[in-house]
């Protein structure tokens, strides 16, 4: 799964920073003066950051109701 979310990604942040500034790729390639806006982006990985945050507090309390023993050694002594 985590390596799904390392491919996929950057492809998807790739596809939106070309859709979000249209004609920029060109105008470098032409010798432009001309930068990319990466908030959009940034928004995205944000995003990303808050739903891997709630993600770890739901598991934590999961675990904590059910007892699964997330955070426990797998090796007994």
């Amino acid at each position: 799964m985590q390596n799904l979310g390392l491919m996929v990604v950057p492809l998807a942040v790739g596809i939106v920073l070309d859709k979000t500034n249209p004609g920029v790729a060109e105008a470098k390639v032409a010798g432009e003066a001309i930068t990319y806006s990466y908030q959009t982006t940034w928004t995205i990985f944000v995003g990303l950051t808050v739903l891997a945050l709630l993600t770890a507090i739901w598991l934590k309390a999961e675990d904590k109701r059910k007892g699964y023993g997330l955070e426990l050694p797998n090796i007994k002594r």
